[in-house]
């Protein structure tokens, strides 16, 4: 194995903590209309949010960061699965939170890629953007719908 000099790579300031799903979410996922119903939780575990925050000394601080935000991140986990509010678990509680999530502190981040980091749409722009479009596609879908509907009744009134 060869060795890297730590001392190369450039630290960075921040803690991180990544949400990891737990079998509460994916009975939640299983259950929405028309995603696949077949996830495991393995499938789920595979791809968990890494979210950076403030640097911290000590994992109690951040730990206590993320309570004081569940709502923030809960909303994302759920928005990055599903947009629709409606479909969403009511009456959500930092207990469902930690019940939904296992949340694993990272102390140290080091960047060991090349080249600078580049910070991406802020996500809420995201899913205002992707709302956005949700609607126009679920207006059009209604449309082909009650067109569809039309001239299914001028056909049964016919026959």
């Amino acid at each position: 194995m060869a060795y890297i000099d730590v001392m190369t790579r450039t630290y960075v300031n921040r803690s991180a903590v990544m949400l990891c799903p737990k079998q509460p979410m994916l009975d939640w996922l299983n259950n929405l209309p028309g995603l696949m119903s077949d996830l495991t939780l393995e499938d789920i575990r595979k791809d968990s949010t890494i979210y950076l925050l403030p640097e911290h000394a000590f994992d109690g601080d951040v730990l206590k960061l993320v309570n004081d935000n569940w709502e923030k991140y809960f909303s994302m986990q759920l928005t990055a699965w599903w947009i629709g509010e409606k479909e969403w678990p009511a009456n959500r509680t930092l207990a469902m939170f930690h019940e939904w999530f296992d949340i694993e502190v990272v102390s140290e981040l080091f960047d060991m890629a090349d080249g600078p980091i580049e910070k991406k749409k802020d996500e809420t722009e995201w899913v205002k953007e992707l709302r956005k479009y949700a609607l126009v596609a679920r207006e059009k879908t209604r449309t082909a719908f009650d067109n569809g509907m039309k001239r299914w009744r001028k056909f049964r009134a016919k026959g």
